[in-house]
């Protein structure tokens, strides 16, 4: 009776993760199917700002740049400090610039700060700057308009906005192409209106 209950003990324990995965997996999937609910009138509706409306998180874009920038800036000091103790003449044109830049007192050597880590973490943070600009160019030349047009898209919104908050929140179309609009002077050449993006 004591090995078997010694043994009931080691099956209970050996499938207590199981269990606790399985109530997790079951919590998630019934988020998911509460969030279905609530977005499958949104995804049905006639209305075209309710359809093709999305937030575009301007300033949460912008920090995510800028904190990738701040990244990416560190380690092209740490590159430019390292050229430039190699101590090399610079060209004639100099179009860097480098006779005038400051070189740091400890300015690391080339084997001190180039590694395959670093060159790999360069390359991964470049792709994500690169392409974040690029997608977020394209987000602010979409058309918007202000959350209090969409009283359902407002509805969401947790943070109890109040009118003029709500007119100053952006939403982009995605169903539109990109804006444009006739105020950007006019071409030296032939007088014509300059068409800018918005």
């Amino acid at each position: 009776m004591a090995e078997a209950a010694d043994g009931d003990d080691s099956y209970s324990n050996s499938t207590g993760p199981n269990v606790q995965d399985n109530s997790n997996i079951r919590i998630e999937s019934s988020e998911t199917a509460r969030l279905f609910r609530s977005l499958w009138s949104n995804i049905t509706d006639d209305n075209a700002l309710t359809l093709y409306g999305f937030r575009r998180f301007r300033t949460t874009h912008l920090l995510n740049l800028r904190l990738l920038e701040t990244e990416i800036d560190k380690i092209d000091h740490q590159v430019y400090q390292a050229g430039l103790s190699l101590g090399l003449p610079t060209t004639s044109a100099d179009k860097l610039g480098l006779k005038h830049s400051k070189r740091d007192r400890h300015a690391p050597s080339p084997e001190a700060v180039l590694n395959p880590q670093l060159v790999s973490k360069l390359r991964q943070l470049l792709k994500e700057y690169d392409e974040g600009l690029v997608s977020f160019n394209q987000i602010m030349m979409m058309e918007t308009f202000a959350l209090a047009d969409n009283s359902w898209q407002a509805s969401l919104r947790s943070d109890n906005q109040n009118p003029y908050e709500m007119y100053k929140t952006r939403l982009v179309r995605v169903d539109t192409g990109l804006e444009r609009r006739n105020d950007g002077g006019f071409c030296g050449v032939c007088g014509c209106a300059i068409s800018v993006l918005l």
